[in-house]
């Protein structure tokens, strides 16, 4: 029975070693977190926040199996959001102490962090013209929030937003009310200001991931 118990113990410890090789450590100082989270917390752009990530280098987000704070003997785990972003909580306290901020993710890969601005508030399956006429000035807002005094002559502006949806198979093209076209492409489609007509509604057979600016490129 001893002899047994012991195998089953070994066998235990050789299963949590495995575990544990199979993971890695991400160390940030929360000082570097909150510098760009902090914006998060100003006015003008309710329905937009900043989402910072850890992207590897096919552009996937990379998941975050554990979170945690330690400074001295001080230590608190995090909350993990389901879609994997790199949250902590907004103090001005814990901006002096600098704590420092972990995040365990799979052994093995690469991963860089990747700041996004992002919509909120939005309906999963409905696109709406009201919403992105709202939604699009917010995000300049948080653009020129980011660039600071400066950001009126080198920061660029979003005329339309990007629709990510879940499904990233999917391609179709919707015919707008304008007479424009709205074409998804592996799931992803690029939405103009004037493409929607006043009030116009697009019911979406897939559910929205993400709703991010379009930065029109100069050619």
């Amino acid at each position: 029975m001893l002899k047994k118990g012991l195998i089953l113990a070994v066998s235990c410890l050789s299963l949590l070693s495995s575990v544990n090789v199979q993971a890695q450590d991400v160390n940030m100082r929360y000082s570097a977190l909150y510098r760009k989270l902090k914006n998060n917390l100003k006015e003008g752009h309710d329905d937009v926040k900043i989402r910072l990530y850890l992207v590897d280098r096919a552009g996937q987000t990379c998941h975050v199996h554990k979170a945690s704070m330690r400074k001295d003997e001080h230590y608190e785990e995090l909350t993990i959001p389901a879609d994997y972003a790199l949250s902590i909580p907004l103090d001005s306290n814990l901006r002096q102490a600098n704590p420092d901020v972990t995040f365990v993710i799979d052994d093995g890969i690469t991963c860089d962090v990747s700041m996004q601005i992002l919509a909120e508030n939005y309906q999963s399956k409905v696109l709406e013209q009201a919403y992105i006429e709202a939604i699009v000035p917010q995000m300049n807002t948080m653009m020129a929030d980011l660039g600071g005094m400066f950001s009126q002559w080198f920061m660029p502006k979003a005329e339309g937003v990007v629709i990510t949806l879940k499904d990233r198979t999917f391609n179709k093209t919707l015919a707008l009310k304008t007479g424009k076209k709205l074409n998804f492409n592996s799931g992803v489609a690029r939405v103009h200001l004037n493409d929607l007509a006043e009030n116009e509604s697009i019911n979406l057979s897939k559910e929205i991931e993400k709703i991010s600016p379009w930065i029109l490129t100069k050619s």
